[in-house]
């Protein structure tokens, strides 16, 4: 036997709790989102020089 994550215990908690809706599978993202500015990316690459 594997034991159980503390993040799993975590997720197992707010769907007991009706906090949070699960049913086992992976999330799916979130569409029609923009960001404004540039990339993160972008600003690591010139921090480092």
């Amino acid at each position: 036997m594997v034991p159980i994550s503390d993040e799993m215990l975590a997720v197992k908690s707010l769907v007991k709790s009706k906090k949070a809706k699960w049913s086992g599978g992976k999330p799916s993202g979130v569409r029609g989102i923009r960001i404004k500015g540039k990339p993160l990316s972008e600003t690591v690459l010139k921090e480092r020089g």
